[in-house]
């Protein structure tokens, strides 16, 4: 499966070809259009400073400019680091200020406080979910090897042993702030707290969405769904909820602007190249009723039988995805790269029903 996708050709050295501006939609996107400021950044010489860019310039959810856990996870990434280094290194002042209840009983001060997120439990785990997320936004989602540190980072968190109080610590905080952090929040480290809020904020940074639709931005979400789609093939709980299926959606279930599908289509692409027969296997069901699709286009092309069904598989909507990626493949509207996943994509399904994925 690896070098299957590793030979794909889609963006795997994260050198942009040459990207041309695309026009933005207004009503969509809900902010005044700077183009000058897009043309800079498509300017610059690589994909992943221009999703840095990006990020700054749509206002993406993403760590804090000054993080801490986001310089120990850079160090980590290049190979700095080792992976137990960079957990002990990130959880050590989380764990700290989950045992104080955030500092409480210290000494108030007049000073305006300086250093949130890092003043708070809440907000240090936050910035440090936002900071992988986008790292495996820029990181290229053909290279197997750098996503596999990010797995491999979210499963050493989750293993990692709970911080315990002592119990001076522990009478403080039910006398200080007696609503401290309740069993609500979820436990450190093994519910990877506040990390399902930030995935789906995270998820909502998607081009036509809470981004538009250049380049760069269509890799970081190809890029962002790759990861997701790893943590899901480990069966890591935090990909449970269906991120899939929103994907496949976004891009398959309706006609869009070539622009859209661009930016779309890959990131659905990447979920059947990567889960392969897991995704037909292990989650595709028989629901009835099935829903509806148009095998001819435009229009809404994919229709559910009933409200909250985009949710459920169906061998219905196998079948749908499986022909979209197919018509894709063969648009000329779209970009070579589009078109080349798609049709990967519909491949790889064909012979998953072949018993032969």
């Amino acid at each position: 499966m690896a070098d299957e996708q590793a030979s794909l050709s889609f963006s795997g050295d994260n050198t942009p070809s040459s990207p041309t501006m695309i026009p933005e939609h207004p009503v969509r996107l809900g902010v005044p259009i700077d183009y000058t400021r897009i043309k800079n950044i498509l300017a610059l010489p690589t994909v992943e400073e221009q999703i840095d860019a990006f990020g700054v310039f749509r206002n993406w959810f993403r760590q804090e400019n000054d993080s801490p856990s986001y310089a120990l996870l850079q160090k980590y990434m290049s190979g700095t680091i080792s992976l137990s280094e960079t957990v002990d290194k990130i959880a050590a002042p989380i764990e700290e200020l989950w045992r104080s209840g955030d500092n409480c009983g210290a000494e108030p001060t007049d000073e305006p406080e300086e250093g949130y997120p890092w003043t708070s439990a809440v907000g240090s785990l936050m910035d440090l979910w936002y900071g992988v997320m986008h790292m495996a936004k820029r990181t290229p989602w053909t290279d197997n090897a750098a996503h596999q540190k990010l797995v491999d980072l979210i499963l050493a968190f989750r293993a990692r042993p709970p911080p315990t109080r002592s119990a001076e610590q522990a009478a403080l905080i039910e006398k200080v702030n007696p609503g401290y952090w309740d069993d609500d929040e979820g436990k450190l480290w093994s519910e990877l707290p506040w990390y399902g809020l930030c995935a789906a904020e995270v998820k909502n940074d998607c081009p036509n969405c809470g981004s538009g639709c250049q380049y760069a931005e269509g890799i970081a979400h190809t890029n962002l769904n790759s990861y997701q789609a790893r943590l899901s093939l480990v069966d890591e709980p935090t990909a449970r909820w269906n991120q899939e299926l929103l994907a496949l959606s976004m891009a398959l279930g309706r006609e869009e602007d070539p622009e859209v599908l661009d930016a779309l289509v890959p990131a659905a692409a990447v979920w059947i190249l990567i889960l392969r027969e897991r995704l037909y296997e292990k989650k595709l069901v028989e629901i009835k009723p099935a829903g509806t699709w148009r095998p001819k286009w435009p229009g809404e092309l994919w229709t559910e039988p009933e409200r909250g069904m985009i949710h459920i598989f169906s061998k219905a909507k196998w079948s749908f995805w499986k022909c979209r990626f197919m018509h894709l493949a063969g648009d000329e509207r779209l970009e070579e790269e589009t078109t080349q996943i798609a049709g990967c994509a519909a491949e790889v399904m064909d012979a998953i029903e072949r018993g032969e994925g």
